[in-house]
């Protein structure tokens, strides 16, 4: 009786959402700019992630090294994860 009401919830709950859902008018352009500005926050990601690698290098050099050079690295990684993680959403969601 269990496994029956089991089967026929994960039925039901498969058939719940949109179907035939039509992209809205202007998804292309939309798209397109979402790609330009995943482009850029790679490009933007990936020169602050090597600023925040240099200037932790060097302070590790000299010894003078601070918490906020360290959170320098793990910050752009985190923005990386989210910068990834919204595009496909977003992408995601429009189709």
């Amino acid at each position: 009786m269990l496994l029956h009401t089991l089967a026929a919830t994960t039925d039901y709950l498969a058939q719940v959402g949109p179907n035939g859902v039509d992209a809205p008018p202007g998804a292309e352009k939309y798209q397109l700019l979402m790609n330009i500005g995943l482009w850029v926050a790679t490009g933007v990601l990936a020169l602050v992630g090597v600023f925040a690698g240099v200037k932790f290098a060097m302070g590790h050099a000299d010894g003078t090294n601070t918490r906020g050079q360290q959170m320098g690295l793990a910050a752009v990684g985190i923005g990386a994860v989210f910068a990834g993680t919204a595009t496909g959403l977003v992408n995601t969601l429009m189709t």
